[in-house]
């Protein structure tokens, strides 16, 4: 008798545990497939501040619509050795080489300039102020002379140097300034399809103007690098360029190939490329 209670007892009790865990994972069954709302969207809120990604967190975003400024640096005065132009090739920058007409490396620098896909202009000398006491060289155009006699020696530098797309002045404070003389030369590159930068020698020009009026592409000068030969002074006019550059998106420069210019240059091009300023020819310039 006590066995049989016992093993009623025992079944009862695995009987409890079977119906108890089956209960259990029924419910558990039930609960799981049983569709619940959705949890409530965020209200929106226009005061809230923005999602921002990890790149606008990080701060390392910059502005995609701005470009970088252009500048343009014209190396005259070539001409009269070939040293300087192999130095200012191995700066590896795309200056522009305005070349002199009718010196002893003229033709043979301009060639070589070509050959390695540098932009060429002529130099043109112009008659300058008080031209009695300076040595003029050759190929320069005055105002007293005869107008077949002008257009001949224009005519003539032109064609003196090979593979140019356009000129700059020489000297030329007293011819800018004359407004026939200036439409005579700026005719003749319109027929050629050159453009013209005014080295503005003289506030009283009149090139600038005159192209605009012809339909010839033109720019000026904006700041002079090399007025005085001492490298501090050079690299404050090409901080002063580079300013001007940010602030008007391009900038023109000019100067000498002076040994101090060309050191000052081979120093702080290359710098100012890898900060982002887009070196480019002249004529990239022209409007």
């Amino acid at each position: 008798m006590v066995k049989n209670n016992l093993r009623l007892r025992v079944a009862l009790v695995i009987l409890s545990i079977f119906i108890g865990g089956s209960v259990l994972v029924l419910s558990r069954f039930i609960q799981r497939w049983t569709p619940h709302p959705p949890e409530p969207l965020a209200t929106y809120s226009p005061d809230a501040e923005p999602v921002k990604s990890r790149a606008d967190q990080g701060g390392q975003t910059k502005p995609t619509n701005t470009p970088d400024p252009q500048v343009a640096i014209v190396m005259d005065d070539l001409g009269e050795s070939e040293q300087d132009v192999q130095s200012l090739i191995d700066i590896n920058i795309p200056l522009t080489f305005a070349v002199l007409p009718q010196r002893p490396f003229s033709h043979s620098i301009a060639e070589r300039l070509h050959s390695l896909g540098r932009e060429i202009i002529l130099h043109l000398p112009l008659e300058p102020e008080d031209y009695e006491n300076i040595n003029l060289g050759k190929g320069m155009l005055l105002l007293a002379m005869p107008r077949e006699e002008l257009l001949s020696g224009l005519r003539e530098n032109l064609d003196s140097i090979p593979h140019i797309s356009g000129i700059n002045n020489h000297m030329g404070s007293a011819f800018t300034a004359d407004e026939e003389g200036m439409r005579l030369v700026l005719m003749e590159l319109k027929e050629r399809g050159l453009f013209f930068l005014d080295n503005r020698t003289t506030v009283e020009t009149v090139g600038l103007r005159v192209a605009r009026e012809l339909g010839v592409r033109a720019a000026e000068r904006d700041v002079f690098l090399d007025n005085e030969e001492e490298p501090g002074y050079i690299s404050s006019q090409l901080d002063e360029l580079i300013r001007e550059a940010r602030e008007k998106g391009q900038a023109i420069g000019t100067c000498h190939p002076s040994s101090i210019t060309i050191q000052v240059l081979s120093e702080k091009l290359p710098e100012l490329s890898a900060q982002g300023i887009d070196f480019v020819p002249v004529s990239a310039l022209m409007r």
